[in-house]
């Protein structure tokens, strides 16, 4: 058998039928093709109309090439936009990768639902704190009297114990293993520690400020301004636009100084004495050339005082001038206490007295401004005593002491 199985005879006969109607086929393809020509049909659609019918003819197919070519035209942009991207992406390294996505396997709890991997956490969770109460439990009442004397013995075990409990839980759980509790772990202690940083850096910052704020008059009078509390001020200064009229004036007296330390053999010194008063400017007296250890000054200087400022500080400083500048001896230090205590009050008006410069040179007389009697002794740091009276000026000598806010 050849041809399929089929008979030879057979074969014969088919192939001898078609030889006969072949000819007749080719006469009517022959007169059909005018006839397609006039109705518009090209030979490539006659041929596809003899092959099958019901497929697109004409106009038709003529719409259905016009819309292949957009297609075609329209996918070729898209292309080059992808070889763009593509490109760009190479250049940039990124890489991009689509990945299949699975629904995360939920557990069911009664009438709700949650995902099994929260699940599973809040299991292990509970195994974890369970096991830090355990470790606990020696360490507090009423375990702790029993336990005290024994803890070298108990939290061997309880330690154990409580590693045998995690590893079993992990083995149960199917969405949580131990790769993933060191990871967490890992997590949980980089950001602890970022946490810590940040507050120790914060606090770090916090605490320079406030060191700054409570040096900034020695930092500014190092870097070379004189009245530094007057450049920066305080909340009080702020508060009241800078207002002048919580002070009031005060004049210090100076009459001498006594037993101040050597310090040199060969000379005299030169001895000043410099005052300094919170917002003031620093004055000083005049220069007593070869005075020694003792110094008569009988001076007076006039400062604004702010009994409200309990930080202002009354600076007295005996100086000796040389050639290459000025030598502290010795000095003092009042605060704004003190020297309330010391302001003698209006007595000195009432009686008629005279201040400052224009006050009775008689040293001898009980009324006399520079009577040794009215002044109090201020010991000074490291040796010697100078002898201080501080009065307040009458309103009328004040002048202005107010700003234009007032």
């Amino acid at each position: 058998l050849v041809h399929g199985g089929r008979p030879p005879a057979m074969v014969r006969r088919r192939a001898g039928h078609r030889r006969r109607w072949l000819p007749w086929a080719a006469v009517l393809a022959a007169a059909a093709l005018p006839a397609a020509g006039a109705a518009g049909i090209s030979p490539a659609a006659s041929a596809d109309g003899v092959a099958g019918a019901g497929e697109p003819q004409g106009q038709e197919l003529e719409k259905l090439r016009a819309e292949n070519a957009k297609l075609r035209r329209d996918l070729d942009k898209v292309v080059f936009a992808l070889k763009g991207a593509r490109k760009t992406m190479e250049e940039n390294h990124i890489v991009f990768r689509l990945t299949p996505t699975t629904p995360e396997p939920m557990h069911v709890l009664g009438s709700t639902e949650m995902p099994e991997s929260e699940y599973e956490g809040a299991i292990l969770g509970g195994v974890l704190l369970f096991a830090v109460l355990l470790l606990m439990c020696p360490l507090v009442s009423p375990f702790k009297r029993m336990c005290e004397i024994r803890l070298h013995r108990i939290f061997p075990v309880l330690v154990v114990f409580n590693f045998l409990l995690v590893a079993s839980t992990l083995q149960y759980l199917d969405m949580v293993d131990f790769n993933t509790v060191f990871f967490v772990s890992v997590k949980v202690t980089a950001l602890a520690i970022e946490s810590v940083q940040s507050v120790v850096v914060g606090g770090a910052i916090l605490v320079g400020m406030f060191v700054i704020w409570k040096f900034k008059d020695r930092i500014l009078e190092t870097v070379g301004i004189e009245s530094g509390s007057l450049l920066v001020g305080d909340f009080r200064d702020w508060a009241t636009c800078w207002s002048m009229r919580r002070f009031h004036a005060i004049e210090v007296f100076i009459l001498k100084a006594e037993n101040l330390p050597a310090t040199t053999i060969s000379k005299g010194v030169d001895l000043f004495v410099e005052v300094g008063f919170g917002y003031n400017v620093k004055m000083r007296t005049r220069v007593h050339h070869g005075a020694g250890q003792n110094c008569v000054f009988k001076e007076s200087l006039q400062v604004n005082f702010d009994p409200y400022d309990l930080d202002m500080r009354l600076n007295l400083v005996v100086k000796s001038q040389s050639s290459l500048g000025n030598d502290t001896i010795c000095q003092a230090q009042l605060g704004a206490a003190q020297v309330q205590r010391l302001e003698e009050q209006s007595d000195a008006m009432m009686r008629g007295e005279l201040l400052g410069w224009q006050t009775s040179a008689d040293v001898r007389s009980e009324g006399s401004i520079w009577s040794a009697n009215r002044y109090h002794t201020i010991e000074l740091i490291p040796a010697g005593r100078l002898l201080v009276r501080i009065s307040r000026v009458p309103l009328d000598d004040e002048g202005s002491c107010c700003c234009c806010c007032c």
